[in-house]
């Protein structure tokens, strides 16, 4: 099995230099990015993401506005969202091509999504909550960085913590997605 593990590098966020291959770990109005990670047939991530901050401040995870990037390049790429509804979004090559479902904010969640040409699976702690067939057979290609926490052409921002970010080159099977869930619960 190969996996591209985006390992912790804090950092305060900047302009990207030229060659800027950063990935971290983030909380509230931070911005991560990664190399370039192209995914071009089946492929499949997983997140294990807070969906709020434990801080008095932060009272509620969803964004005032805007839909923030968890993980990924963009909803016409790829990628994975938390939207003001309180729903996590999980895109392939289109916004309107995506599984989704609520996630509960205030705790710390297993978010997995999967793509194997044919259908699109998001799973919350090792549950399949969502099951769509693909209107794309192949992710749309972008010379773009992979971002976590916030998509730097957008307002909205992750409010949160975002750990164990693997992002692999073939779809995970719903055994494989359960097994890496009891990993790190």
């Amino acid at each position: 099995m190969q996996a591209v593990q985006l390992t912790p590098d804090m950092y305060q966020p900047k302009a990207p230099e030229k060659h800027d291959y950063r990935i971290g770990i983030l909380g509230c109005g931070g911005i991560v990015r990664g190399a370039h990670l192209p995914a071009y047939g089946s492929f499949g991530y997983q997140v294990v993401a807070a969906c709020d901050l434990t801080e008095d401040n932060v009272k509620d995870a969803r964004p005032a506005s805007g839909e923030p990037e968890i993980l990924g390049k963009s909803p016409e790429h790829y990628g994975m969202t938390y939207y003001t509804d309180g729903q996590v979004y999980f895109y392939i090559s289109s916004g309107g091509n995506n599984a989704h479902t609520p996630m509960t904010s205030g705790e710390w969640h297993h978010v997995a999504g999967t793509f194997d040409g044919k259908k699109l699976c998001l799973y919350i702690d090792g549950e399949l909550k969502q099951e769509i067939e693909t209107q794309y057979p192949a992710i749309t290609t972008c010379e773009w960085n992979v971002v976590a926490g916030k998509d730097p052409n957008t307002a909205g921002r992750f409010a949160g913590i975002i750990d164990e970010v693997k992002i692999y080159s073939r779809a995970l099977s719903a055994d494989e997605v359960k097994k890496a869930y009891a990993a790190v619960k």
